[in-house]
């Protein structure tokens, strides 16, 4: 073998390598994405049975229940998702944790009003969300404390 096909050796070696590396990654990007956790599974600490999987249901391994800290940390970072979604649509807002437990969810919309207030209420999603995370309350209101003030607030609980 002269000193050119070694070197073309080497080359064609070296992409190999750069694609089955470049393979890897994706393969734990799509991994981490695909196993990431959803409300439904973090809060019950079971993941959901895929009713056309072929895998028997009574060799699943169910997950640990996440800890009080985890709990705290997942509610504190979908109060952030939340805001960001609802500045992103242009509703000028601040939503946020409160309690010991960061247990309740807290809207402060300038906007709050029946209307809203009535959208919010008839929407089924946030609140499955909401209870599978642990909120117990959700508040929303204007922000306002004198006789301006409107507020609704919702148990999570029932």
């Amino acid at each position: 073998m002269d000193i050119n096909q070694k070197a073309g050796r080497k080359a064609k070696l070296a992409v190999v390598g750069l694609a089955l590396g470049i393979g890897f990654i994706l393969l734990l990007i799509v991994g981490a994405f695909s196993s990431a956790p959803t409300a439904s599974t973090t809060a019950t600490g079971y993941a959901p049975v895929n009713p056309g999987s072929t895998t028997n249901a009574v060799h699943a391994q169910p997950t640990k229940p996440p800890t009080r800290e985890e709990l705290i940390s997942l509610r504190k970072a979908y109060a952030a998702t939340l805001d960001q979604t609802l500045l992103d649509k242009g509703i000028e807002s601040e939503t946020r944790t409160e309690g010991k437990n960061a247990d309740t969810l807290v809207i402060v919309d300038v906007l709050a009003g029946r209307v809203r207030a009535n959208d919010l209420a008839n929407n089924t999603e946030l609140f499955r969300e909401l209870k599978a995370l642990g909120f117990k309350k959700l508040h929303y209101v204007n922000g306002e404390t004198d006789d301006l003030f409107v507020g609704f607030t919702w148990d999570l609980t029932k």
